[in-house]
C-alpha cells in the first residue's frame, strides 16, 4: 500500500481495521500485472511504453472507507484522498474522487460547501493538463457557491487559481489581477498558507518580467511561511521557482543548488508534479553550461514523469528543450521537428509564453541553418508575444536574433 493512503486510512480507522484491507486484497494486486499505455514520445522515431501507475489501492480504499465510514466522515476522507492524489500527480484519481465528493454534496443541502470546494478543486486538475474552458467553468461555479456562503477563503482560492491559469497562459497582467484580488479577501494572521502561495505566485510573474529583486522578497517571504507549516509540498515548490530565478540571472550553480533541494524534497514527498518542472529546468540549465548528455537525461526524465501525469504544458516544453539540444548538437531536422512539435501544441494550449519561447527558438534554428524568410516570419511571433507579456529582456533577444 502506498505511503500516503496507509497515513490517510490510519486518519480514520483503527490499525487491525485497515490491515485487514491490505490482507484481503495484497494477493490480487500481487498477481495483477499493472496495466500499460503508450504514449507518443518524440525519442529517436520510437514509441515507448510509460507504466500507469496502479490505481488498484485508491480504488479499493475507497470501497472499504465508503462501506465502514458513516457519510460525514467518508466525504472528510475523500477530501484528504483527493488532495493527496493532486499532490503526487494522480490526476484521473483525484478527479474521480472530487466527482463523486461532487455528486455527494449536490443532494444534501448541508454539503454546499462541500460542493464549492470539489468543484474548485476539479477547475485545479483540469487546469493541470491545460484544459483552460473547463478549469474556468468549475472555478466560477464554485465562485458563485462561495460568494453566497460568503466564504472569503473560498473566494481568494478561487481568485489565486484564475491567476495561476493565466499566468500559465502568460497572460501577466489579468494573473497579477486575480493574485491582488486573492489578497484582498483574506486575514494576515489566519490565512497564512494561502498568502504564501499568493506571494510565491507574484514572485513568479516578477521573475517572467525580469525584476529579480521583487520576486526574491516574495520568495523570502513565502518560504517563512511554508517552514512555519511544514508545508513540504509548497517549500519544494518554492525551491524550483528561486531556481527558476537564478537561471534567468545566469546563475547557473546556485539554480542547480535551489533545483535539487527542491527535488529532493519531490522524490521523499512522491511530488511528480513538481519534479517534472524541476527535472525540465534542470535540462535547460546543462543547455547553458553546454553538457548535453546530461541535458538530455534530464529532459528525457521528466518527459517520461510529463506522460505519465498527463501534463500537457510540460509535454509542450519539453519538446522545445529537446530542439534546443539537438540545434546545439547540428542536428538541425531533429530540432526543427521538435521544435515544431512544441509550437503546435503550444498554440493548441493557449500559451502565450511558450509560443514565444518556441517561436524564438526557431527564429535561431532557421537563421542558423540560413533560411533567414523563415527566421524572420517567427522572430515577428516571438516579438508580439513577448510584448504581450511585457517580457523586457525576451524583447530585446528577439530583436537581436537577427
Amino acid at each position: 500500500m502506498p505511503d500516503f493512503l496507509e497515513r490517510i486510512l490510519s486518519l480514520f480507522f483503527k490499525e487491525d481495521e485497515y490491515r485487514e484491507l491490505i490482507k484481503k486484497y495484497q494477493f490480487y494486486l500481487n498477481s495483477t500485472p499493472e496495466p500499460k499505455v503508450s504514449s507518443l514520445k518524440f525519442s529517436n522515431g520510437k514509441k515507448q511504453k510509460i507504466v500507469e501507475v496502479n490505481r488498484s489501492w485508491i480504488d479499493f480504499s475507497i470501497t472499504f472507507a465508503k462501506n465502514n465510514l458513516p457519510q460525514k466522515k467518508f466525504v472528510e476522507f475523500l477530501f484528504y484522498l483527493g488532495e493527496s492524489a493532486v499532490s503526487i500527480g494522480e490526476l484521473n484519481a483525484a478527479q474521480d474522487v472530487y466527482l463523486m465528493l461532487k455528486q455527494i454534496s449536490e443532494k444534501n443541502a448541508a454539503f454546499e460547501n462541500i460542493a464549492a470546494y470539489s468543484m474548485l478543486a476539479l477547475g485545479d486538475i483540469y487546469s493541470r493538463q491545460a484544459l483552460w474552458q473547463m478549469s474556468e467553468d468549475y472555478i466560477f461555479k464554485a465562485n458563485k457557491l462561495f460568494s453566497k456562503q460568503k466564504d472569503l477563503k473560498g473566494c481568494a482560492r478561487c481568485e489565486n487559481l484564475l491567476g495561476t491559469i493565466y499566468g500559465d497562459k502568460g497572460n501577466i497582467l489579468r494573473a497579477k489581477n486575480h493574485f491582488e484580488k486573492s489578497l484582498s479577501f483574506l486575514n494576515p494572521t489566519k490565512d497564512i498558507g494561502l498568502i504564501g502561495m499568493l506571494e510565491m505566485n507574484l514572485g513568479i510573474l516578477c521573475n517572467i518580467q525580469n525584476n529579480y529583486d521583487l520576486a526574491y522578497t516574495y520568495f523570502q517571504r513565502a518560504v517563512l511561511k511554508f517552514e512555519k507549516l511544514n508545508d513540504f509540498r509548497r517549500i519544494a515548490e518554492l525551491k524550483h521557482n528561486l531556481g527558476m530565478m537564478f537561471s534567468h540571472k545566469g546563475e547557473y550553480q546556485m539554480a542547480i543548488k535551489e533545483f535539487d533541494a527542491g527535488i529532493l524534497i519531490c522524490l521523499n514527498k512522491g511530488l511528480k508534479p513538481i519534479l517534472v518542472l524541476s527535472y525540465l529546468s534542470k535540462a535547460f540549465v546543462y543547455i547553458q553550461l553546454n553538457d548535453y548528455s546530461l541535458a538530455r537525461a534530464y529532459a528525457d526524465n521528466s518527459l517520461k514523469l510529463s506522460f505519465l501525469i498527463n501534463d500537457r504544458l510540460s509535454i509542450a516544453d519539453n519538446y522545445k528543450i529537446k530542439g534546443i539540444i539537438e540545434r546545439n548538437l547540428n542536428n538541425y531536422q531533429d530540432a526543427e521537428d521538435y521544435l515544431l512539435t512544441s509550437l503546435r501544441l503550444n498554440t493548441e494550449l493557449d500559451n502565450i509564453m511558450n509560443i514565444a519561447e518556441s517561436a524564438f527558438e526557431l527564429t535561431l534554428l532557421y537563421n542558423e541553418i540560413g533560411k533567414t524568410k523563415k527566421a524572420k516570419v517567427y522572430q515577428k511571433m516571438a516579438l508580439d508575444n513577448f510584448k504581450a507579456m511585457d517580457a523586457v529582456e525576451m524583447i530585446k533577444k528577439a530583436q537581436e536574433a537577427l
